[in-house]
C-alpha cells in the first residue's frame, strides 16, 4: 500500500470509528464505571469493537475513573421535555413576530435589525445570506445596483454581533462541571472573544496565572435551536405546498436536511476531531490523494446510463493550487495555513479549549481590527512606509488577496482529499502575523465533510455540466451535458423509490438550462435541478447541499 493510500485509509477509518462511538451508542448509562477505559472494553482477540466506553473521558471532559455516569431519571426527562414544549411555544410566536415585520416592513436594514433581535436560528440563517451577494440578491429580492444593497448587506454580516453572551452564572457551571482549574479571584478578568450563534468564545484566567482560550455552547441554546429547526420545517412545508413557486419541496428537503446538521455543532466532541483531521491535511497540502483528472469524466454508457465519453472537458480547469506568497504593496509576502490547537484532555462534549489566536476574522466588520493585524506586516516590509498610508482601499485589496488564498486551500482539500468544512464564509477563517509571514487560520469546524472520490468527480461534474448547457445554443452538446448532469446526480442523489424516472429528470432540467426566469445564473439553476430530482424520488443529501452552498459563496466572492 502506498502512503498516500494508507494515509487516506486512516483518515477514513479514524473518521468512522469517531462517528460510531458517538452516533451509535447510548447516549448515558447507568452503574459505576470507575476504572474502565479503552482497553478493557475491546476484544483483543480480534479486531477492535467500538463501544461507548471507547472514550477514556467522559462527555463532560471528566476521565471515566472519576466520574459515576448516570441517565436521565423520570422526573428529569419529564422535566427536559416540558421544557422543550414551552420553549417550542415561545419561538414559535417569535417566529411570528418576524414573519408580521417582514410583512409590514420588507426586507429593509431596520427590519434586519429588529429580526434579529430574536436570536436562535434567526441570527445564523441572517448570516448564511449575508455570506454571499448572490444570495443577498436572490433572497432578499434586491439587485446589487439597490442603493440599500450595501446597508442590508452590512446588517447581515454583523448580526451575529448582536448576540448576547452566556450568563456568568451558566460559563461557571460549565467550568465546574468539566473541572476547568480556572481562577475563582479573578473572574472580572474574564474576556470574550466572540459570539457566534452556537456559542462563544472567552479567554479564561487559571490558577497557574496563565490563561486559556475555551469554546463553551449552552444546552438551553440547544433545545432553543431544535425548536426553531421544527419551526422552520413546518413553516417550509407549508410554503412549498401552497406556494411552490416560491420554494420548492426539493429545495425544502435540502434546506430541513441541512437544518438538521446544526444540533451537531453543539457536541464540540465533532469539532474536536474534525479540527484534528484538518491539521493533519494541512501537513500535507500539497499533496494530491484523489488525483482526479479528464478522464475520470470518461465511462461507457453502460456504466451508469447517462455518462458518455464525450465529457471528459467538465474537469478541464482543475482549482487553483493554494498560494504559499503574496503580493503586498510589491513584496511577495508568505502565507502558512493552519488550524487552532486542541487540548485534547480539557476539552468535552460542551466545552472546547484551544490554542489562542492573535488576529481577527475576515468579515468586513472587523476592518478596524484587520487594519490594525496588518499594519506592523507592512511595515516590516517597507521600513519607509508611513502608517497614514495603509488606506481603506489597501485592506480590502488584502482581504481579497487573503480570501482567494483561503478559499483555494479549501477547494483543493475538498478535490483532492474530498475533506473540507461545509461552513466556509469569511467568519470563519481568521488572519494573524508571525514577523513578515501571514498566518491564514481556518476555524469552527463543527460541520465537516468527508466525501469520496467518486462523490468530488460528481460534484464538479454537475456544476460545469449545468454551466456549459447555459452558454451553448447546439442541441447535441446540451443533450450531452444533460447526460452528464444525470451521471452525476446518479452518483450523489439517494432515492426515495424504487424507480426513478431519469428521462422525466433529464427534460426536465434542459428546459432549465434556458429558462429566462433563471436569468442566466448556473446557481439558481443547481436549485431547480434539485426540486425537479425530489419531484421524481431523488433526495441530495446535507453535506452535498452544504458543499454547493460553500462552492457558491467562493465564486461569489
Amino acid at each position: 500500500m502506498s502512503n498516500n493510500q494508507s494515509y487516506h485509509q486512516h483518515q477514513f477509518q479514524s473518521h468512522g470509528a469517531f462517528m460510531a462511538s458517538i452516533q451509535n451508542s447510548p447516549p448515558l448509562i447507568r452503574g459505576n464505571t470507575s476504572g474502565l477505559t479503552s482497553t478493557q472494553v475491546t476484544d483483543a482477540s480480534t479486531e477492535p469493537k467500538i463501544r461507548r466506553l471507547s472514550f477514556e473521558l467522559d462527555d463532560r471532559g471528566r476521565p471515566l475513573s472519576e466520574r459515576q455516569l448516570h441517565g436521565l431519571s423520570y422526573p428529569e426527562w419529564i422535566a427536559f421535555n416540558l421544557k422543550h414544549c414551552a420553549t417550542t411555544v415561545y419561538r414559535t410566536f417569535k417566529w411570528i413576530k418576524v414573519l408580521i415585520i417582514l410583512k409590514r416592513n420588507g426586507i429593509t436594514p431596520e427590519s434586519i435589525r429588529e429580526i434579529n433581535r430574536n436570536g436562535g436560528i434567526i441570527s445564523k440563517i441572517l448570516q448564511a445570506i449575508g455570506s454571499s451577494d448572490e444570495l443577498i440578491s436572490s433572497v432578499c429580492g434586491i439587485s446589487k445596483v439597490n442603493p440599500n444593497f450595501q446597508a442590508i448587506k452590512q446588517e447581515l454580516c454583523t448580526s451575529m454581533h448582536d448576540n448576547e453572551p452566556m450568563p456568568m452564572r451558566k460559563l461557571i457551571s460549565i467550568l465546574n462541571e468539566n473541572n476547568f482549574d480556572y481562577d475563582p479571584d479573578r473572574l472580572n478578568e474574564i474576556t470574550i472573544l466572540g459570539v457566534g450563534s452556537v456559542g462563544q468564545v472567552i479567554q479564561i484566567p487559571m490558577r497557574d496565572g496563565t490563561t486559556k482560550v475555551v469554546k463553551v455552547v449552552d444546552s438551553d441554546l440547544e433545545i432553543k435551536f431544535k425548536a426553531d429547526i421544527s419551526i422552520v420545517s413546518t413553516i417550509l412545508s407549508l410554503v412549498s405546498r401552497f406556494k411552490p413557486d416560491i420554494v420548492g419541496r426539493g429545495s425544502t428537503d435540502a434546506i430541513r436536511g441541512f437544518l438538521s446538521t446544526i444540533p451537531r455543532e453543539f457536541d464540540l466532541r465533532y469539532e474536536k476531531h474534525n479540527t484534528q483531521i484538518q491539521q493533519r491535511r494541512f501537513q500535507r497540502l500539497d499533496q494530491d490523494f484523489y488525483h482526479i483528472t479528464a478522464d475520470d469524466c470518461r465511462c461507457s454508457e453502460s456504466d451508469h446510463g447517462y455518462r458518455n465519453t464525450n465529457c471528459h472537458n467538465y474537469l478541464g480547469t482543475r482549482p487553483r493550487a493554494p498560494q504559499h506568497y503574496i503580493n503586498v504593496d510589491g513584496k511577495n509576502v508568505e502565507i502558512e495555513y493552519s488550524s487552532p490547537a486542541i487540548d485534547e484532555d480539557l476539552s468535552s462534549r460542551n466545552m472546547l479549549v484551544m490554542e489562542e489566536i492573535d488576529g481577527v476574522t475576515l468579515s468586513s466588520s472587523d476592518d478596524d481590527f484587520l487594519t490594525k493585524v496588518v499594519q506592523p506586516l507592512l511595515v516590516a516590509h517597507n521600513q519607509t512606509m508611513d502608517r497614514s498610508r495603509i488606506s481603506p482601499s489597501m485592506i480590502n485589496a488584502l482581504r481579497q488577496e487573503i480570501r482567494n488564498c483561503a478559499f483555494s486551500a479549501w477547494e483543493q482539500g475538498l478535490f483532492t482529499a474530498g475533506e473540507c468544512s461545509a461552513d466556509m464564509h469569511n467568519g470563519n477563517i481568521m488572519v494573524s502575523i508571525e514577523g513578515k509571514k501571514i498566518i491564514i487560520h481556518f476555524i469552527d469546524f463543527g460541520n465537516y465533510v468527508n466525501e469520496t472520490r467518486d462523490t468530488v468527480v460528481s460534484i464538479y461534474t454537475a456544476v460545469s455540466a449545468i454551466d456549459k448547457a447555459m452558454h451553448t445554443q447546439n442541441q447535441e452538446h446540451i443533450n450531452s451535458h444533460a447526460d452528464a448532469l444525470i451521471g452525476a446526480l446518479r452518483q450523489f442523489g439517494i432515492p426515495t423509490r424504487d424507480t426513478i424516472n431519469w428521462d422525466a429528470i433529464k427534460r426536465e432540467a434542459i428546459t432549465e438550462f434556458s429558462n429566462p426566469e433563471n436569468g442566466g445564473n448556473p446557481n439558481k439553476v443547481v436549485t431547480k435541478v434539485f426540486d425537479i430530482g425530489f419531484r421524481h424520488g431523488l433526495r441530495v443529501p446535507p453535506s452535498i447541499i452544504g458543499l454547493f452552498r460553500a462552492r457558491l459563496i467562493l465564486t461569489q466572492n
